[in-house]
């Protein structure tokens, strides 16, 4: 039986969908992740699982995600995204802070094309994703960049 202080204790998953934007009033991606069994999930992980929309703004992610990262000090942040390209399940493996071409929901678009957060202009996630694919039993191995 599980007391009030294991339930605090727990560590913090926190995973995103993202908001409309351009021509598309409802995002995929937000519609699957309030899909999820939220209970199921923590239970069989013993994890606290926290969900939330992200707005399709340039300026709001500057602000946005590292307030995530403060406020709920998680242990694993997933961001969930769709693709007109893609033909498969994906695991981004990097993050770029240029190339940012197309408008976000206020019709803006940073300036130079790169995002004005701070940090490198691009990481890698240090997760195991090969891993991740062959646990999940995904027969892709393709990985995107």
């Amino acid at each position: 039986m599980c007391n009030d202080l294991d339930f605090y204790m727990k560590p913090i998953v926190l995973v995103t969908g993202f908001g409309p934007f351009d021509h598309h009033p409802v995002n995929a991606s937000w519609e699957a992740v309030k899909l999820m069994n939220k209970e199921a999930i923590e239970d069989k992980h013993r994890i606290e699982l926290v969900t939330l929309e992200i707005p399709v703004t340039y300026q709001n992610v500057d602000e946005f995600v590292p307030a995530l990262w403060e406020t709920h000090e998680p242990k694993l942040m997933i961001h969930v995204g769709v693709s007109s390209i893609a033909n498969c399940f994906t695991l981004e493996t990097q993050a770029h802070r240029k190339g940012y071409q197309r408008q976000d929901y206020f019709e803006q678009c940073p300036a130079n094309h790169i995002c004005t957060a701070e940090g490198a202009i691009r990481i890698h996630t240090k997760l195991n994703v090969e891993r991740i694919y062959i646990s999940a039993n995904i027969s892709t191995t393709r990985l995107s960049a």
